[in-house]
């Protein structure tokens, strides 16, 4: 993480914070970021929809679609995407895998 100490240069320092957790069989992420909130119209179903965007000049809607097709590959199609809920880090990803032994 950089932190810039140049005051007339404040920038916001955008903060991802990753979770593991292991209990039973399952693995349990969350990934949390301090970035700028979805707007309050926003939802997971808008989010995983392929083209969808909020804002066509800021990104291709490629994104959601990406996350919700990985983690459905991976068993979890019921993910879950919490929004502004926390002040300091207003989305969420939420993710429960299931612990497979390999032998």
């Amino acid at each position: 993480m950089q932190i810039n100490t140049d005051s007339k240069l404040k920038k916001k320092v955008t903060m991802v914070v990753v979770s593991l957790d292991v209990i039973d069989d399952f693995l349990f992420i969350e990934i949390k970021n301090n970035g700028l909130p979805f707007p309050n119209n926003f939802d997971r179903d808008k989010f995983i929809t392929k083209f969808s965007t909020d804002d066509e000049n800021i990104g291709t809607g490629l994104g959601g679609y990406d996350v919700h097709r990985i983690a459905k590959e991976f068993g979890d199609a019921n993910w879950n995407l919490v929004l502004n809920e926390d002040p300091i880090y207003p989305v969420k990803f939420q993710f429960q895998f299931t612990l497979k032994l390999i032998k």
